[in-house]
């Protein structure tokens, strides 16, 4: 049975134009390591950004991988949508995601919100919270990590 926030998840992602790549967009990959033995890691791919004034807004394409307790908890796939203010970045998440308890996995809408902070060109420390499907209710999922653009 699908929820009604799933459907939203999906009618939203399905209107929205796949932006045209960037002339140098580029990679990027990271991991993040949570409470209670949790993970994050993911690949995402950047596309055009809008410069402004003060920064410039962003789109990325992200696959997401969740963990915890030695175990895989969710595989999901995300619109990240964020601003950038020189090295530090604020983004949100929403997107769709597959899991749950190892027999009770449903798919589900999966969104979230975070920061990053870039160390140079390549190397950024994360922190981002995000909701995923959990054992019989959704698990809001907290992860400090690193990501490095390729």
């Amino acid at each position: 049975m699908f929820q009604p926030y799933l459907i939203a998840a999906v009618a939203l992602a399905a209107c929205l134009p796949a932006p045209a790549p960037a002339a140098a967009a580029p990679l990027y990959a990271g991991a993040g390591l949570g409470a209670r033995h949790d993970a994050r890691l993911y690949l995402g791919r950047r596309y055009e950004s809008l410069q402004f004034r003060g920064g410039e807004a962003a789109l990325s394409l992200e696959a997401i991988g969740y963990a915890g307790d030695a175990a895989w908890r969710a595989l999901g796939l995300a619109y990240v949508g964020g601003y950038k203010f020189d090295a530090l970045s604020l983004h949100v998440r929403l997107g769709a995601a597959y899991g749950g308890a190892a027999r009770r996995r449903r798919p589900a809408a999966l969104y979230g919100y975070g920061g990053a902070y870039a160390l140079d060109a390549d190397w950024s420390l994360h922190l981002d919270w995000d909701s995923v499907p959990g054992g019989a209710e959704r698990e809001g999922l907290l992860t400090a990590g690193l990501s490095y653009r390729f």
